[in-house]
Order: C-alpha cells, then structure tokens, then sequence
C-alpha cells in the first residue's frame, strides 16, 4: 500500500493521494485488493500514454519510414502491416520524401509538409503519382499502429488521380538478339535484361534472385523458379523457359561466387562485393545499351505528351506481348508476371495482335542469344540442344523459318 500510494505522490494524480489513502485504510483485504488493482491500472495506463506521447515527438518522418521499409514494423505488428518488398518504397522516400521533410517529426506532420513533397521539380513526370503513394501509405501506418499521429492530415484527394495511358514500346525479338549479342554491353546486364524479357518478372524482383531460388538440376533439362518473397507478399512458382535454364545453367560455371544470380561484382570494374546489381538506373542503362547494340526505332526512344520512351518495366511488357502473340494463355503469363487479375494482361491484346501479323515470331532462346553461353558447349541440355537442331532449316530450305523458341 506504502509503495502504490508512493507512485500517486510523484505521478500527475497526486492530488488524489489523500482520498485513495482513506479508501485502502478503511477497506477490507476484498475491497483492498479491488482499490489496489483500480489504482495500477490507472497509473500503469497514463505512464503508458505518457510513453507514447514522449516516442511520438522525438520520432522524424525518415525514422519512422525507416523502421516500415526495414521490416521492423511488420515485426512489432504483423497483423496490420505486411512483409513486403519494399525496395521501390525506399527508394521513393529516399530520393523524394525524406531529403525536404525527413526532418519532421512524425506527429507534427501536416499537409503543407506533403504538398511540399511534391512540388519538387525533380520528381520525374508521371511519378508524383507513386511518390504520393508511399507517403500517403507512411502517414496512415504512423497513425495505426504507429499511434503517432491523431489523424491523417493528408486529406482524401490529396493522392493524385492515375494520368492517361500513353503508348508504350516493347522490344521486337529481332531487336532483342542484337541486344544479347552485343559484347558492349557487359555480359551480366545482357543476361539479366535476356531473363525480364523471357520470364516476366519485375526488375527488382529479378535482381534479388538468389541460386537457392531457383531448381537447374530437372535431368531433362527443364529448370524452375520459386519467387517466396515479391512485391506483391504472394509466392509464385512455375517451370523456367528451357532456353533460360540452360542460359543459367552456363552462367553459373563462369559467375562469380554469390547468393545472387545477378552479382553487382559481375560487372566490370565494380567495386561491390556480396550484393546483388542495383536497377534503379536500369531504364537508361537499357535504352543505351539498345543503341549501343544498333537498334534505333524511334518509339524505343522518344517521349512525348501520347508516348512514353523504353522503360526497364517495359521487358515485362515485351514478356507479355510475345508471349500472348506466340500462344501462351493470359493464365500462364499471370502465373509468371503476378498479376491479381486478366485486367492488366489484356491491355497488351493489342500490341500481341500486332507482334501475330507482323509474324516477328519469339524470343531466340537466351543460351543461344548470347554468344559467351553459347560458346560453351551443349553443357548438360543434349535433349534440348537436338530440339533445337531439328527445328532449324535445311540447307536446301528457300522459305525463312522464325528462330527457334524452346518451350
């Protein structure tokens, strides 16, 4: 009794020492107990909100987004927050968000402070969009579970509609094989760019793939990828391109050792060690290093107020058209892109329908495409390697046949 009527003497209920006294004096052990018990809840209760109230203004914007992008909010509240991939958050909140309000504490944040945000000129056109997103995305976690702030000041509208669609290009497979055979383009970034326009994953996703991710060893030289851990928090398997497993399979012999498929020390002249390449830049690296393979079609390069130039998301696009264009259900493509629904698969009816007329024909298989992997030898893939011999013209053949695609 001495002890709880202590904690009310130094606490901001000290006015009501005197009367919780007389009550725990004049009460029976039953009614002590009670009055002790109303007592630490009501004290344990204000110190904890005096504790949240003390984390909330020492907490800035940048650390409160560090501890969501780092995995530690969805530790502390796995129900609320989810495990995601959360390179393209960080890297938004890195480059936009915390350079001009990082400094702000969580619970003084107001809407001046994100329209400031995005103001910046340097954000890219088209992106204030995603960037308004993830920070949208940060103020209602700092409000729950984070309880840092009251109420979201960032009101409903403030997150800017979707822009119209422009046209989009994708890589013709005739412009891909000048690609894989350029020896300008170092021979890691060929490959990587080779696998997004052959298996449909994101950038991002494919940087981060790891050997353990991935089965080369089928006897009948077929391979298979798991991807447990994505964007989108929702595991995808499914049977890797025959052409790609084989692709993989000869690169792994000559790879530096890494965890990663994708080493960043496989580049030339880099200095990073045991991480995997970095692909924020891969847009410009791929537009350039299509020019530098001698592809110059305009709608790979130009941006105007209808057309946007050649992203590196743009491969998932070519994944997706020549898959369509070449026989492949929207069915399969999802099971490889991740798409929730057949929406999105079907924009590219159109351009698929346009891949089909021009007969432009698939992807040369990735093995083949580039000439350091094919040089190696038929390696362990004998049974596919004799596909591939049988699906190619005679000599005395006048007719062009398409490249072949081993599926």
């Amino acid at each position: 009794m001495f002890a709880t009527a202590t904690r009310l003497r130094v606490s901001v209920h000290s006015d009501m020492v005197t009367n919780f006294v007389e009550q725990m004096a004049a009460a029976d052990e039953g009614r002590l107990k009670i009055v002790l018990k109303l007592v630490d809840g009501l004290l344990d209760g204000r110190e904890h909100r005096k504790l949240e109230e003390s984390v909330a203004k020492s907490t800035t914007l940048q650390q409160f987004g560090e501890q969501w992008t780092s995995g530690d909010l969805h530790r502390r509240y796995p129900t609320h927050v989810k495990d995601i991939d959360h390179h393209d958050n960080k890297s938004r909140l890195e480059r936009h968000v915390y350079p001009v309000v990082g400094h702000i504490y969580m619970h003084s944040f107001n809407v001046d402070h994100g329209d400031i945000v995005l103001a910046q000129p340097t954000i890219p056109s088209g992106s204030h969009r995603h960037v308004a997103s993830v920070l949208h995305r940060l103020v209602v976690l700092a409000v729950y579970p984070g309880r840092l702030l009251g109420l979201n000041p960032l009101p409903t509208g403030w997150v800017p509609k979707p822009a119209k669609q422009k046209a989009r290009g994708w890589i013709y497979p005739a412009e891909d094989a000048k690609l894989m055979a350029c020896p300008d383009v170092p021979l890691v970034r060929r490959l990587l760019e080779g696998f997004l326009c052959r298996e449909g994953l994101r950038a991002s996703e494919a940087a981060r793939l790891e050997w353990a991710d991935l089965d080369l060893d089928h006897p009948n030289g077929n391979g298979s990828i798991n991807l447990d851990e994505n964007k989108t928090d929702d595991p995808r398997a499914w049977a890797l391109d025959r052409g790609v497993a084989e692709a993989l399979r000869r690169w792994k012999e000559i790879a530096p050792p890494s965890v990663y498929v994708f080493p960043a020390e496989a580049m030339p002249r880099s200095r990073l060690r045991g991480r995997h390449m970095y692909t924020d830049d891969l847009a410009e690296k791929l537009r350039a290093d299509l020019a530098a393979a001698g592809v110059s079609r305009p709608a790979l390069f130009m941006s105007t107020d209808k057309r946007m130039r050649l992203r590196a998301h743009d491969e998932r696009a070519t994944f997706v058209t020549i898959s369509l264009a070449n026989g492949k259900t929207e069915t399969w493509v999802q099971d490889r892109t991740g798409h929730k629904s057949s929406t999105m698969i079907s924009t590219y009816r159109r351009q698929a329908r346009q891949a089909a007329e021009l007969d432009l024909g698939p992807l040369k298989p990735l093995f083949l495409a580039i000439p350091e992997l094919a040089a190696k030898g038929p390696g362990s893939w004998d049974a596919a390697n004799a596909r591939v011999a049988d699906s190619e013209p005679a000599e005395d053949d006048e007719e062009r046949a398409p490249d072949p695609m081993i599926h």
